[in-house]
């Protein structure tokens, strides 16, 4: 993941330093942005993704984004990372309650291209596929539930390093519009 941000459409009071200033230093800014973000949603009401809206997210950028809920592992670390019923609300009772859409995780591009299984991004089970560490990073932190999307779509590289220039054509939407 390169970004997390906080979606939230609902104002927040500003969250000063002093806020933090009997806390232990943090060396590491994503505890900060965490902590920030904890105390400015603490009170708040959650947000709620209706059945209908959690379908047209699935039909229209399924291919391409995904939410940060997984089965539980098995026997090995990579093990129902690939299982797709947690996705599932006809599947899983308890999915709708458990989506954050107040927080968007952004990834850099679609390592490789998947079935077409929709929310599998995120959620690959193949042998060399790592997105387990992307489950094992999240439970039980503030951001289980998150939407989850890559800033680049259709150009499935598992590493950007060999491209030394943007190509602001490889920038689309989920519906194939040029950014």
């Amino acid at each position: 993941m390169v970004v997390v941000a906080p979606r939230i459409p609902y104002p927040i009071g500003r969250v000063s330093l002093r806020s933090f200033a009997n806390w232990p230093a943090a060396s590491d800014p994503l505890q900060l942005a965490i902590r920030s973000i904890s105390l400015s949603l603490s009170g708040k009401q959650a947000l709620m993704v209706t059945y209908e809206t959690f379908q047209k997210i699935r039909n229209k950028y399924g291919y391409c984004a995904s939410w940060a809920l997984w089965a539980d592992e098995g026997e090995t670390l990579k093990s129902n990372v690939g299982d797709l019923t947690i996705l599932d609300p006809d599947e899983n009772a308890d999915l709708l309650a458990q989506l954050k859409p107040e927080f968007i995780l952004v990834g850099l591009n679609i390592s490789r291209t998947l079935g077409v299984e929709p929310l599998a991004n995120f959620h690959d089970s193949k042998p060399y596929a790592t997105d387990y560490k992307i489950r094992y990073a999240l439970k039980g932190t503030i951001f289980w539930g998150a939407y989850m999307t890559d800033i680049i779509k259709d150009f499935d590289e598992v590493s950007l390093n060999s491209h030394s220039k943007c190509n602001t054509g490889m920038l689309r939407s989920c519906d194939g519009n040029t950014l």
